[in-house]
């Protein structure tokens, strides 16, 4: 009698320690499969709000992609390093203002761009850029174009600047074709 209940009382003990263990390992391993789960949507999210509005998919309507093509051009011919192909490609109204994040104060009209432009083109020349539309709104004859830009120039000694831009441009339909109102943008080394 006494080794049954030896014998039983070492299954039991036997048996308790196993299921201790069983329990600790059980609770271990719920622990770990609610933090995977908890990881796991933590990681989606964060990957969706990580990625710009720009890299997901989207379709313009012929109004949109007509300012988004006018941006372009203005671009473009902004690399021609010559105002009159500029103004052309993106007239300015002269009462328009443009404002630099980066300064305390907009600029005042077309022309105090074209002063900037003149005295920058001969020390950089433009070599690439990339625009990422990521709103076109209308307001009657109004537009308002919000976009991401890389670009990169090469200075007089050679060396190659690249940076990233924020921008809103601002602009009017005037008779059949856009002119540039106004507009704020905030560049970054890149």
């Amino acid at each position: 009698m006494r080794s049954a209940r030896a014998f039983h009382f070492l299954l039991i003990g036997i048996s308790g320690a196993s299921v201790v263990q069983l329990c600790r390992s059980l609770a271990h391993q719920s622990q770990e499969v609610t933090m995977r789960f908890a990881l796991i949507p933590t990681i989606i999210l964060a990957g969706v709000l990580s990625t710009p509005l720009a890299l997901v998919a989207q379709t313009w309507t012929p109004e949109q992609q007509e300012i988004i093509d006018f941006a372009e051009g203005c671009w473009t011919s902004w690399a021609t390093e010559d105002w009159a192909t500029y103004e052309s490609a993106c007239p300015g109204h002269p009462e328009g203002r443009y404002w630099d994040m980066n300064e305390s104060l907009p600029s005042y009209g077309h022309q105090s761009w074209k002063s900037w432009a003149e005295a920058m083109w001969p020390h950089l020349d433009a070599v690439h850029h990339e625009i990422r539309p990521i709103a076109v709104q209308f307001f009657g004859d109004v537009a308002l174009y919000y976009f991401f830009a890389t670009f990169s120039n090469v200075d007089t000694n050679g060396q190659v600047h690249a940076f990233m831009r924020r921008e809103l441009a601002v602009l009017q339909r005037q008779g059949e074709g856009w002119v540039v109102v106004g507009g704020s943008w905030m560049t970054f080394p890149g």
